[in-house]
C-alpha cells in the first residue's frame, strides 16, 4: 500500500489548463459578470443619495483684539503678566463646534425637524414619536458637519445631508449665524466691561490708574462700535457654498464597476475549481 502512495504524484497545471478551464466554463462569465453589474446597479439605486456642500472661510485677524484686551490691561495695573497667545482663532473654532452654539443654531433656524425627517410628520406638523432632545439634535448635526483646518489658517466646513438644498443652507447660514452670535457676545462683553471700568474710575484715587482706565474704556467703546458694524466678525467667507446637483454618495459608476469585477472574479474562481477538481483523477 505504501508503494501505491509513492506512485501518486501531484498533477501540474499550466497556463494552457487555465485557458481551457475559462473556455470550457465560459458560461460562468456570461452569467456572473452581467449579474454582478445588475446587482450593483440595483443596490446603488436603492441607497439614499447624500449631497455635500462646502464653504471655505478665513479667520478675521482684526477680530482677534476684542474686549479681552481690557482684562489684560487691568491685570497689568495689578502687576500680573498674562501669557500672550494667539488662542483666539483656536477658541473660535472650538466654539463653532461646541454644543452651546450648535444648540442655538438649531433653534434659530428650526432645524430639528430637518435633522429627524423620519420622526416628523409634515402633514400634521407633529412628531410621530417623542420629540428628540436638543442634545440629540446637536449630535445629529455633528454627524453631518465636517470642520477641517486647512493651510494658511483657512477652515473648510463640509455639510452632507440627504437634501442638496438643506446642505447648502446649513453650510452658508452656520457661518453667518456664528459671526452674528460672536458679534453679539462681544458687544455684551464690552458693555459689561465699560460699566465695570466706569465704577473703577469713580473708586480710584490714583491719577495714573484713572488715565489707564479711561484708555481702556475708549478701547472698549471702539471695539463695541466696530462689532456693531462688522458682519464678518470672526470669519470671512473666502468661497461660499453652492448647491450640488450630483450626489457625493454613492458613486454609482464605481459601484457598478466593482460589481462587474466581483462577477468576473467569481466566474474565474468557479471555472478553475471545477476544472481542476474534475482533472485531479
Amino acid at each position: 500500500m505504501e508503494d501505491d502512495l509513492e506512485n501518486i504524484s501531484p498533477k501540474e497545471f499550466s497556463l494552457l489548463d487555465v485557458y481551457n478551464a475559462f473556455r470550457k466554463y465560459s458560461y460562468f462569465f456570461y452569467i456572473l459578470v452581467p449579474s454582478g453589474f445588475i446587482i450593483a446597479f440595483i443596490t446603488s439605486s436603492l441607497i439614499t443619495p447624500l449631497y455635500s456642500s462646502d464653504i471655505l472661510i478665513a479667520n478675521n485677524s482684526e477680530a482677534d483684539d476684542g474686549p479681552s484686551s481690557a482684562i489684560g490691561g487691568l491685570a497689568s495695573l495689578a502687576g500680573i503678566q498674562l501669557p500672550q497667545t494667539n488662542s483666539k482663532a483656536i477658541s473660535s473654532l472650538a466654539m463653532l463646534n461646541s454644543r452651546t452654539f450648535l444648540k442655538s443654531f438649531i433653534k434659530e433656524y428650526e432645524l430639528k425637524e430637518k435633522l429627524f425627517p423620519e420622526k416628523w410628520n409634515e402633514t400634521s406638523n407633529t412628531w410621530s414619536e417623542k420629540e428628540p432632545s436638543d442634545i440629540g439634535a446637536v449630535g445629529e448635526l455633528k454627524k453631518i458637519l465636517d470642520i477641517k483646518k486647512k493651510e494658511g489658517g483657512l477652515v473648510e466646513i463640509i455639510v452632507t445631508t440627504y437634501d442638496s438644498d438643506l446642505s447648502v443652507f446649513i453650510a452658508n447660514n452656520i457661518v453667518f449665524y456664528f459671526n452674528d452670535y460672536m458679534r453679539k457676545a462681544a458687544i455684551e462683553e464690552s458693555e459689561q466691561l465699560i460699566k465695570f471700568l466706569e465704577k473703577e474710575v469713580v473708586s480710584s484715587s490714583l491719577t495714573e490708574v484713572k488715565a489707564r482706565i479711561f484708555s481702556l474704556i475708549k478701547e472698549n467703546i471702539a471695539d463695541k462700535s466696530l462689532a456693531n458694524v462688522r458682519q464678518e466678525f470672526v470669519y470671512k467667507i473666502v468661497d461660499e457654498a453652492y448647491k450640488s446637483n450630483y450626489p457625493s454618495f454613492p458613486n454609482k459608476f464605481q459601484i457598478n464597476i466593482i460589481g462587474a469585477i466581483l462577477g468576473l472574479f467569481f466566474a474565474a474562481l468557479f471555472s478553475l475549481v471545477l476544472h481542476f477538481f474534475r482533472n485531479l483523477n
